[in-house]
């Protein structure tokens, strides 16, 4: 079974809403090349993921609106 089974807007908004917001100054964290990887990754991840389900939402929302129109003009 899938990770994330159900694709959900509210997921997607709340995905997008922990974007995190560019930092105009370098960071002074021990490591920070590290720690840049881990942050380009995490949010690469959280990229694909918003992709995802917008793919999965527009999947279903024309599914639906073509078997509605299936079923109306039968």
């Amino acid at each position: 079974m899938s990770e994330h089974p159900i694709a959900t807007k509210a997921e997607q908004e709340a995905l997008e809403n922990q974007r995190p917001v560019p930092e105009l100054v370098p960071s002074l964290t021990p490591d920070g090349g590290l720690q840049a990887d881990v942050d380009h990754e995490v949010e690469a991840r959280r990229q694909r993921r918003i992709a995802f389900i917008q793919n999965r939402l527009a999947g279903s929302s024309y599914r639906m609106r073509r078997d509605q129109a299936q079923a109306i003009s039968r």
